[in-house]
């Protein structure tokens, strides 16, 4: 008698990122900074990198390492939904120790993307505001979300 055995693959999402004509801002995670720790303040540290694509006729690139934890991923995804629930009108993420952010905020029915992204000692590049879709909000909120399916909030901050 002969067996089979079917593997079925699930594709893990390690980023996420927000989109815009001309822009993207990624965030990469590699993996949980204390991966030994489940518990306390330190379990939800994330090691990565944060990376910025800018441009139509010319391409600009920036990409810093980054720790971040994943209740401010998870803050991000979830003000993404409340912008796309029409529950907020802003969905925002400032890296606590300052190399990147982004905004996304309603004006009059439009959605306006802004970013930056700074290291300690090189110049820094930003995306002033630009239009998006709902339908790329939406998917940054599915990114965000995978990527915390991936790298789950540990321990309550």
């Amino acid at each position: 008698m002969r067996y089979t055995l079917l593997l079925t693959m699930v594709q893990m999402s390690n980023e996420a990122g927000i989109s815009a004509p001309g822009a993207r801002l990624q965030i990469r995670i590699e993996r949980y900074e204390y991966p030994r720790i489940q518990q306390g303040p330190d379990a939800n540290w994330l090691l990565g990198d944060v990376r910025l694509t800018a441009g139509t006729s010319s391409l600009f690139r920036a990409s810093v390492p980054v720790t971040i934890m994943a209740d401010e991923i998870a803050r991000l995804r979830n003000s993404l939904l409340d912008l796309l629930e029409g529950r907020s009108d802003r969905a925002c993420v400032c890296h606590l120790e300052g190399n990147f952010s982004a905004t996304i905020r309603d004006w009059e029915g439009l959605l306006l993307f802004s970013c930056l992204v700074r290291d300690d000692f090189a110049p820094e590049i930003s995306v002033p505001e630009i239009q998006i879709s709902r339908a790329q909000l939406r998917s940054a909120f599915d990114e965000f979300d995978d990527l915390l399916q991936t790298f789950p909030i540990r321990a309550p901050a």
